[in-house]
């Protein structure tokens, strides 16, 4: 437990160092809320019921799958992985501080957001918080497990830029915090449910208490940490060949 605690601490110190993960975590989603809510409240002033759950979906999207894909890619490089294998330090052990320091800094920005956007935006503000914050943390974390899912899989810069892009860009589109996902094609709305931002929007938006609501978010979560448990034992393999 110690050493997971040092872990962490190093993890999150070289996160808040890192400019390319206070660019993602933080400016783009800030600079993109500010505008973006600025926009939306006055051309559509609807908008404001929805606008905090949107810009929590388009930031911890953009955090998870831009900054925490580039932070987990970084520390699994070839030479890395030799040296944490002769160090005998535990990939699960990096993983799970990689998860809970992304989760840590998206929060930050999720609290930002619910703070401002009631006063800048006349945005409706959030009635339980407690709930509120338990179905982020939910939808955070799942969407964190996709950044680490990319960073894994991702042997290069341009692999993890390429499949980064390919689930952001969808998720931005087909989620809903864009415009009403009815708007769609049958289809790409279909294929948009199958998306962890859809899922969200869909329960930060929901009034449903039922614990059945939480399902799909909790289902893709178990099959990403699956998905997750295979990578790290292909990664084990190929350091003992």
């Amino acid at each position: 437990m110690k050493a997971f605690m040092t872990i962490l601490k190093i993890k999150t110190k070289m996160d808040f160092r890192s400019s390319d993960i206070l660019i993602t975590n933080y400016l783009v989603p800030i600079l993109f809320f500010l505008v973006m809510g600025a926009v939306f409240t006055s051309i559509m002033p609807e908008t404001k019921n929805t606008l905090i759950a949107s810009m929590i979906v388009f930031s911890t999207t953009m955090g998870a799958t831009i900054g925490v894909s580039a932070s987990v890619n970084e520390l699994f490089t070839q030479e890395i992985r030799k040296t944490l294998v002769v160090s005998k330090v535990s990939f699960l052990k990096l993983i799970f501080s990689s998860i809970l320091s992304g989760i840590f800094h998206l929060l930050i920005v999720s609290t930002i957001i619910i703070l401002v956007a009631p006063i800048l935006f006349d945005a409706t503000s959030i009635s339980n918080v407690l709930i509120f914050y338990g179905r982020i943390i939910i939808s955070t974390f799942t969407i964190v497990l996709v950044g680490v899912i990319i960073g894994l899989l991702s042997k290069n810069t341009a692999q993890l830029t390429i499949l980064a892009q390919l689930i952001f860009l969808p998720s931005m589109m087909l989620s809903g915090i864009m415009f009403d996902a009815s708007l769609l094609p049958a289809i790409l709305e279909n294929v948009g449910k199958l998306l962890p931002a859809t899922q969200s929007f869909l329960l930060l938006t929901s009034s449903d208490t039922y614990i059945a609501s939480y399902g799909p978010l909790l289902i893709m979560a178990l099959v990403f940490i699956l998905l997750i448990a295979v990578l790290l034992q292909r990664l084990k393999t190929l350091e003992r060949q």
